[in-house]
C-alpha cells in the first residue's frame, strides 16, 4: 500500500470516528553512545514529521534519551555527564530543525531514566533553548516517588506550576511501587488531584492515555 493511500485511510477513518489525531510518537534515544544510532533516529524522525504534516497533526512526541544502549527508558550513571547532554542537545536542534521545515511542535517527556528526568530539568531545558518549537509533556506517573501521597501531590504541583501553558498532551498513565506499568487507578497516581490541577492551571489540551 502506497503511504499516500494510508495517510489518506487514516484521514478518513480519524473522521469517520470524529477522532481527534492529537499527536504521534517520534521517541528515539536521542542519547544514545552510538552516533550512528541518533542518525538513524533523526532519520526516521523526518520521515514521520512529513507524515505528521500531512495527517495535520501538531505535535511529534519525543523522550530524552539515556546512555543505556540497549534500554532507553533504563537510567544510566554517564545520563548527568556532558557528553550525554551534548549529545542530547545535538540531537534535539536537529530534530527542532525538523520540526520548523514541517511546521509541527515538538513535546519531549521527562521520564525517571532519561537525561531529563524532572519537571524541573525539563523547565530549565525550556529556558535553555528558547525555541517556541519546544514544549513538554507531562505524565504523572513519570514524576511520583511513590514514597507518601504528600510528597507525590507536591510533585505534581510543582511540575504543573512550572510547567504552565507551556505543554502539550498530557499523558495519563498509572504504575505501582515498583515502577511497574498498571491500570489507571490500581497504582500511585492520585489522578483526581492531577485534574483538578490541571484546571487550576488552567490547561484546556487533550489528555492520553495510554499503558
Amino acid at each position: 500500500m502506497s503511504e499516500t493511500k494510508t495517510v489518506d485511510q487514516i484521514l478518513s477513518a480519524a473522521a469517520n470516528e470524529k477522532v481527534e489525531l492529537s499527536a504521534l510518537s517520534g521517541t528515539f534515544n536521542m542519547a544514545h553512545p552510538d552516533s550512528r544510532v541518533r542518525a538513524g533516529g533523526l532519520v526516521s524522525l523526518e520521515v514521520l514529521a512529513a507524515v505528521c504534516a500531512r495527517l495535520h497533526i501538531p505535535v511529534l512526541t519525543l523522550c530524552t534519551g539515556t546512555r543505556d544502549p540497549l534500554d532507553m527508558w533504563r537510567r544510566h550513571p554517564e545520563n548527568a555527564s556532558k557528553e550525554a547532554r551534548a549529545d542530547f542537545l545535538d540531537s534535539l536542534e536537529r530534530a527542532i530543525l525538523i520540526a520548523e521545515v514541517n511546521s509541527l511542535l515538538l513535546a519531549i517527556e521527562p521520564e525517571p531514566g532519561n537525561v531529563i528526568d524532572s519537571a524541573s530539568a525539563a523547565w530549565q531545558l525550556i529556558k535553555e533553548i528558547k525555541s517556541s518549537r519546544l514544549k513538554i509533556i507531562l505524565d504523572p506517573a513519570n514524576l511520583v516517588k511513590a514514597t507518601s501521597a504528600s510528597k507525590d501531590r507536591a510533585i505534581i504541583e510543582e511540575g504543573l506550576s512550572a510547567l504552565g501553558r507551556s505543554g502539550r498532551p498530557r499523558p495519563r498513565k498509572d504504575r505501582d511501587g515498583n515502577g511497574k506499568v498498571c491500570p489507571a487507578g490500581e497504582g500511585v497516581v492520585d489522578f483526581s488531584h492531577f485534574l483538578r490541577c490541571l484546571q487550576e492551571v488552567g490547561f484546556r489540551g487533550p489528555l492520553i492515555a495510554h499503558g
